[in-house]
């Protein structure tokens, strides 16, 4: 293994079928990052950023931990698939993965290319999720497939404030749900998605389920994914006991905050 110039507190383990860089606390990579012939594991704890270039060798390259690992610039070539594990988030900021990205359970976010496909799915009870953007609105861009049975956290204002997810080739949303209940309200019609190829819809049309759309309008045509018209925000008729307002729901994952 090459390795990198770091700032932060990490263990790296170089077995006998895979290199191991973990880390529980806030930690900095720069410059690049190969493993010879074995799958790379990232397991991160804290918060984790890589810069430089990554070469997956040909191997598998895995986001593990409970942590934040975030690609800053950064390129990913040369592996054999790239998958975020449950509870993992990877952040991209301005990346380019240049092959299969793979979500189980975890959470892909930011800004980036992923030139390949995508597949978000759930992990057992631990939800995939798709969410652009880190600080605010964000996009990224797909060029091959993308499907799965996760969930779309999309945040959208307006037609130039929103999140999007661009994809070169066929988008199958029969099994995602779309949660846009942190995006209270929109103005005019946003895009949140554009496919080339083909679009498979669930049975019933479009997602799977929809979360927070409070009388908005979802249209799928022309290439596109579009949000219209102002949400109506329903009149709270019933208080919440103060005893039950802190009840986690069962089996659901609680979501990041990034805003």
């Amino acid at each position: 293994m090459n390795c990198p110039i770091f700032r932060g507190q990490a263990k790296v383990k170089d077995d006998k079928d895979s290199v191991k860089v973990s880390s529980n606390s806030s930690l900095t990579f720069s410059g690049n990052l190969l493993a010879t012939g074995k799958k790379l594991d990232l397991k991160i704890d804290g918060n984790a950023a890589f810069g430089g270039s990554i070469d997956g060798d040909g191997e598998k390259i895995e986001i593990d931990g409970n942590g934040i690992t975030t690609f800053s610039s950064t390129t990913v070539s040369n592996f054999d698939s790239l998958t975020v594990k449950k509870n993992a988030e990877l952040a991209l900021d301005g990346s380019t993965i240049n092959g299969a990205v793979k979500v189980k359970g975890g959470v892909l976010s930011g800004s980036g290319d992923l030139v390949g496909d995508l597949d978000v799915d759930n992990d057992k009870q631990e939800i995939g999720i798709l969410s652009p953007g880190n600080t605010g609105a964000g996009t990224i861009t797909v060029t091959g497939d993308v499907s799965g049975e996760g969930t779309w956290i999309f945040d959208v204002v307006d037609s130039s404030t929103r999140d999007l997810i661009t994809v070169g080739n066929d988008l199958d949303i029969s099994g995602f749900t779309l949660d846009l209940s942190g995006s209270p309200t929109t103005s005019g019609t946003a895009v949140i998605a554009t496919y080339g190829g083909n679009l498979t819809e669930a049975s019933g049309g479009g997602f799977n389920s929809v979360i927070g759309l409070n009388g908005r309008q979802i249209s799928y045509n022309g290439g596109q994914i579009t949000i219209t018209g102002a949400a109506i925000i329903p009149e709270v008729t019933n208080i919440i006991p103060l005893s039950l307002a802190f009840v986690p729901l069962l089996g659901m994952r609680k979501r990041r905050l990034r805003k």
